[in-house]
């Protein structure tokens, strides 16, 4: 297990829904965006009991993020995984990058709804209104970090 990462046990009681594609910044500050999104999977699965899948912490193991063309298989293999998906969640603190947008862009296509969320608990909308603009110029569907109920 990599040393920024702590393990926290989770509590036994959860038990997980559905898949959740997970879509958080990578490029740039790889150490920082790794750790946040190891936030975000524990968070999908502590407050909302998803089964979150972030391809970015798989398909960059494998193949390097600035050679182009594996950049591309990596991404390739990750959106298989939205036709499976009950939703995509683009958590938002650290802003959003253009894999992002590219994700939330597929999830659009594909009819898959799109939370926007803090793994810190801050207010969604703030941080939107913050990075003064919106993905992709879509309406912005905010959910709050309270757990989602579903029948499930």
């Amino acid at each position: 297990m990599n040393a920024p990462y702590h393990y926290r046990p989770v509590a036994t009681s959860l038990s997980p829904r559905f898949l959740t594609i997970i879509e958080s910044p990578y490029a740039g500050e790889v150490e920082a965006n790794l750790v946040y999104a190891r936030q975000c999977i524990r968070h999908a699965i502590e407050h909302y009991q998803e089964t979150p899948f972030a391809s970015h912490l798989l398909y960059t193991q494998m193949f390097d993020d600035d050679i182009p063309a594996e950049r591309a298989i990596g991404i390739s293999l990750g959106l298989k995984y939205y036709n499976a998906a009950r939703n995509v969640v683009a958590y938002i603190d650290l802003g959003i990058s253009s894999g992002m947008d590219l994700g939330m862009d597929v999830a659009r296509k594909l009819g898959i709804p799109i939370q926007f969320r803090s793994a810190h608990n801050n207010d969604p909308a703030a941080i939107l209104s913050s990075l003064n603009r919106l993905p992709d110029g879509q309406p912005i569907p905010i959910h709050d970090t309270e757990k989602t109920q579903s029948s499930d």
